[in-house]
């Protein structure tokens, strides 16, 4: 969410910056022309679908998955988020059950709520930018240095901060 951040902060005080960094930023690129509901409509049927169908259900009326977590007896929420870094994260990430513990603990008390919607305010299901930056960055300061840093592993769609860094001459990427 940094770089969703970063951005609108240019947008609003170009003059205060000298350059940006936005690391493995969400939100680069647009949404995808097929809605979420159409893909999910072309899977086949199972828990899968069935679990997509009520998470974007539950999306749109203002949920994330940090609330759902939040709002979850204990045990079930841990386990939510164990199974999530677990399939998310390589055999050689250490601590695991540390990390997942530390994203629960993280989730819980009402004063997460705020990041959660602000999360919903900013972002379609699939991490998809209600105002993608690749349409917004060009509308910045004109020689305003902004780099992109990705991990190996990152799950940000990278070729679009390359397509960015590509269409942009002020713009590299690391």
């Amino acid at each position: 969410m940094g770089g969703m951040i970063a951005v609108a902060y240019a947008e609003r005080y170009p003059q205060q910056l000298e350059s940006m960094m936005l690391a493995s930023p969400c939100g680069v690129s647009p949404a995808p022309n097929e809605s979420i509901h159409s893909r999910i409509a072309k899977m086949p049927w199972g828990m899968r679908k069935t679990m997509f169908k009520w998470a974007i259900n539950l999306w749109e009326g203002g949920h994330t998955p940090q609330g759902f977590a939040q709002s979850s007896p204990s045990m079930f929420g841990r386990g939510i988020l164990q199974r999530y870094v677990n399939r998310r994260f390589a055999e050689d990430v250490p601590a695991k059950p540390e990390f997942a513990e530390y994203m629960y603990q993280h989730w819980q008390g009402d004063g997460n709520r705020s990041g959660e919607r602000i999360m919903n305010a900013l972002l379609h299901p699939g991490a998809f930018a209600k105002r993608p930056l690749c349409t917004r960055i060009p509308s910045l300061e004109p020689g305003l240095p902004i780099s992109f840093c990705y991990g190996s592993d990152d799950w940000m769609d990278i070729d679009s901060g390359g397509r960015t860094i590509q269409s942009f001459a002020f713009v590299t990427g690391c």
